[in-house]
């Protein structure tokens, strides 16, 4: 689907949900959780052990977390059609949330709204589907205070799904929900009271649009999660709220634009995993002609990431951005167009090649610790990259083996 309808249970479920919290009796449980050993896990994903909850036991089979700087978790569970890669990409959005934003209004002390989801023992619950999540609203998951996402709303990047833009990727909202919930509004009154008035005043001018079915006590988070939809040109054309990237928001809602920006980070700051289904090249910059509907449409949104993995085995290539872009290939040939600023980019296996945009006499190469460092000697066009498991270069004018 390509609007943000939900049924009416999807919203029976997010109150059921909301509502789970209660002061925990059962410390058995969290310290079970605390002490799993992720290190094992190449993606920090491990089977659920037994004896968590017996209700968890029953529903979910897989789990990792966030850790607060006061040492608790922050739990997330998973389903078993829920990949692991698509768990890891959860808590990347989370720790991505819970990351200090320097000179930010409010996003300078995170650490407050961490312990704050921590010590409610504040937890996703990955479904597979709203089916499955509708067929557990009544589950007593006490004393784990929940948010639900589904595995077919989260996409990873480069997947079928991402790159059509259909079904909608509701990763960011929904986790932004559960950080709102129990993390800003406990521990930023003003920040939450500034959401509170601005969501008032939208609906009030329409706006904002809030489904008849969605309680009004959430129409600041809906708001809050629509607007950084927005923000982040992953948002559609729908009746909630008709605004769809950065431009429209400064020009129509710039309070809206304001309170994402007190808060959320201007780029995705964590490190993006490429579908292994992926071939080709995925850009992080918006390709000319990227409009709704076409094959780059998906670069509305990806111009606003800053660092990408490939994974899987295809002969697929990165084309960076203006900001200092960390790019990693996967086990077969790659290609890397770091664009402006300094990158970091890493080849790993295969035979993998840099591109740059001007002639071999434009550059400097320098070799320090086992990498190569390529400096572009004309302003603000490639910068100065550090290459490493990259054997050749490919220049304007001609190619060069590096090794």
């Amino acid at each position: 689907m390509k609007n943000r309808s939900r049924s009416p249970l999807f919203y029976a479920l997010l109150v059921a949900l909301s509502g789970l919290y209660l002061n925990c009796t059962d410390e058995d449980e969290i310290s079970t959780l605390g002490s799993i050993d992720l290190s094992n896990s190449p993606t920090g994903v491990v089977a659920l052990p037994s004896g968590v909850n017996e209700s968890i036991n029953e529903v979910f089979d897989k789990y990792t977390r966030v850790l607060a700087p006061n040492g608790r978790a922050i739990h997330i569970f998973g389903q078993n059609q829920v990949t692991d890669l698509k768990m890891e990409r959860a808590r990347d959005i989370l720790q991505m949330y819970l990351t200090d934003l320097p000179n930010s209004k409010y996003g300078s002390r995170k650490f407050m709204v961490a312990n704050s989801l921590a010590d409610r023992n504040a937890a996703l619950f990955f479904f597979n589907d709203e089916e499955a999540a509708e067929g557990n609203v009544l589950v007593n998951f006490t004393p784990f205070n929940g948010q639900a996402l589904y595995g077919t709303e989260s996409f990873l990047e480069g997947s079928p799904e991402y790159l059509s833009r259909n079904p909608r990727d509701a990763s960011y909202e929904e986790i932004l929900h559960l950080t709102q919930d129990f993390g800003i509004s406990p521990t930023m009154p003003l920040y939450q009271r500034e959401i509170d008035e601005q969501t008032e005043a939208v609906v009030a001018s329409g706006l904002y649009k809030p489904p008849d079915e969605l309680p009004e006590a959430d129409h600041d988070q809906e708001y809050l999660a629509l607007v950084w939809d927005s923000y982040l040109h992953s948002s559609y054309n729908d009746a909630e709220y008709n605004l769809r990237d950065r431009q429209q928001l400064r020009e129509t809602d710039p309070e809206g634009l304001a309170l994402v920006e007190m808060f959320l980070p201007e780029f995705i700051t964590y490190e993006v995993k490429i579908h292994p289904s992926f071939t080709g090249t995925f850009y992080l910059h918006v390709v000319d002609g990227a409009n709704q509907g076409s094959e780059f449409a998906y670069t509305g949104h990806s111009q606003y990431l800053m660092h990408a993995t490939l994974l899987g085995d295809n002969p697929s290539s990165l084309d960076g951005n203006d900001r200092m872009n960390k790019l990693t290939g996967n086990s077969s040939n790659n290609g890397f167009t770091g664009r402006g600023a300094d990158d970091r980019i890493d080849g790993r296996e295969g035979v993998d090649t840099a591109i740059y945009l001007g002639n071999e006499a434009d550059y400097e190469l320098k070799s320090a610790e086992g990498t190569l460092i390529v400096t572009d000697k004309i302003p603000n066009r490639d910068g100065a990259d550090r290459l490493t498991n990259i054997e050749m270069l490919k220049f304007a004018d001609k190619n060069v083996v590096i090794r």
